[in-house]
């Protein structure tokens, strides 16, 4: 009874890869988020295109991508987060790609405004909902090191 007591206190929690993985997934998602600024300047002077123009690709972006969060959370009570993950990678790699091509702003509009913003809209409410499922005795501190994910997109 004593040996199975303490290979129970020394066995690998496998939520521990779950929390790394939602870290990393919400880590790229806010560094894409974060990003359109670094190449603001460059799309205006490539295209010609005026300063609210381009700002309002961005605004479009951030307001889809509260309706995506809310739409991915319900999808992720619904269906898991497993097919939200998925789909969301499967978005945000189709609307990058696309939005290395565009030559008009509603192409931009397009792929970043929509595609981006659907696959990187729902990471934070999914990421969480996972972490305190897996954690819900040290849900905090799960959350916590989840959430660090922003930080580390930033940069």
């Amino acid at each position: 009874m004593k040996s199975a007591l303490n290979k129970q206190k020394t066995a690998f929690y496998y939520g521990w890869i779950i929390l790394a993985i939602c870290l990393i997934v919400i880590a790229v998602s806010y560094g894409i988020r974060l990003s359109f600024g670094v190449f603001f300047k460059s799309l205006e002077q490539e295209f010609a295109w005026s300063r609210a123009l381009t700002s309002s690709v961005f605004s479009v972006y951030a307001l889809l991508g509260c309706v995506f969060a809310v739409l991915g959370g319900w999808i992720a009570d619904r269906f898991g987060p497993k097919i939200v993950f998925i789909s969301m990678g499967i978005f945000s790699f189709l609307g990058l790609a696309f939005a290395s091509l565009v030559t008009e702003p509603w192409q931009l509009f397009l792929c970043y405004g929509l595609l981006v913003a659907a696959g990187t809209g729902s990471t934070y409410p999914v990421a969480t909902s996972i972490a305190s499922r897996w954690f819900p005795k040290k849900r905090g501190f799960a959350i916590s090191i989840v959430t660090s994910g922003v930080g580390l997109g930033s940069i």
